[in-house]
């Protein structure tokens, strides 16, 4: 089930998601995704990221935004990188758009923003991801002044997403097959091809 939605678009109270890896809908968007999800709910942490991105994946519409969403948490949690999804036979569109929702390195928060938002399959998934973690942040804010400024960047985050004009989605970039401790990423800023592996950061 879906998360109720207020008027305004914003995601309502955060459900607990119950996971069924073996299910026959997660094998049917893509053969190889209940596996890379066992992989993410075994990660530090993974259990609520797993929740997470399924909630994130319900409100995304389309096959390809819906893989997207499954794994835009995977390259950042787990030790899968893009070379093992395009080995796993995920489609580049879909590869292409977990590279754009991975957080480089030491990534600035609105530089990552900024790379991703002119890509209307990046740019739908990360809104989507920005009302779910919205949920916890209003939840956590009266309490905690981190939190109060989560929710602050959540926010301008998302009027930035609101406000751009997205292109038409360029050809999705092929990873260079160089083994690494994480594989390359193409089209960071300042042409940084750095391998892929951050500490989760809440979008």
């Amino acid at each position: 089930m879906a998360p109720r939605k207020h008027s305004d678009g914003r995601a309502g109270t955060a459900k607990i998601v119950q996971v069924d890896l073996a299910s026959p809908d997660l094998a049917a968007l893509h053969p190889a995704l209940p596996q890379v999800l066992t992989r993410l709910a075994k990660a530090p942490g993974g259990r609520r990221k797993l929740e997470h991105s399924l909630r994130v994946m319900a409100n995304v519409r389309g096959r390809t935004a819906r893989l997207v969403a499954a794994l835009h948490d995977v390259i950042e949690t787990t030790d899968l990188t893009l070379e093992d999804l395009q080995r796993m036979n995920f489609p580049p569109s879909v590869v292409h758009g977990v590279d754009l929702l991975s957080r480089r390195p030491r990534e600035r928060y609105f530089v990552y923003i900024r790379r991703l938002m002119n890509n209307p399959l990046a740019r739908s998934v990360k809104l989507a991801d920005l009302a779910d973690n919205a949920v916890r942040l209003r939840e956590r804010a009266p309490q905690s002044l981190h939190a109060r400024r989560k929710l602050c960047r959540n926010r301008a985050a998302r009027r930035l997403l609101l406000t751009a004009q997205p292109s038409s989605p360029r050809p999705p970039e092929i990873v260079r097959p160089v083994r690494t401790t994480r594989s390359p990423l193409s089209g960071g800023v300042g042409d940084a091809r750095a391998p892929l592996r951050s500490a989760h950061r809440t979008g």
